[in-house]
């Protein structure tokens, strides 16, 4: 019986990138605990550690991606592979914006506040 192929359906992965979309509200007083947190860990080396070993499995991600082309995987395979790597690269990278982001809004709320009490207001 012969095994009948498809091609994967331009949505099919839609549903995965979506998670990536979602969001929750946030308290504002939490938002800036929350950035205060995420500063105090982005100026500690145990943040450039993990920072270069979120970026480490990236690349160790397209290695494995790679692999499978030259090992002469079907382009179906080929093909669900690069979405599920694409994918994940995406989420690794949110973390490190996500810090990223918060460090920029702590360092400018705190240059507000320091221009305001220079100020006299």
């Amino acid at each position: 019986m012969s095994k009948t192929r498809q091609a994967i359906r331009p949505n099919f992965f839609k549903d995965f990138r979506d998670i990536g979309t979602l969001t929750t509200k946030v308290d504002s007083d939490d938002f800036k605990d929350e950035d205060g947190y995420l500063y105090n860990l982005s100026v500690t080396r145990g943040w450039q550690v993990l920072n270069d070993y979120i970026i480490s499995l990236g690349k160790q991600l397209d290695d494995l991606h790679r692999t499978k082309m030259e090992s002469g995987a079907d382009f179906e395979a080929i093909g669900q592979n690069a979405v599920v790597v694409e994918l994940a690269k995406e989420f690794l990278l949110k973390i490190i914006t996500k810090v990223d982001d918060a460090k920029q809004a702590f360092e400018e709320r705190q240059a507000r506040e320091q221009a305001r009490r220079g100020s006299g207001g």
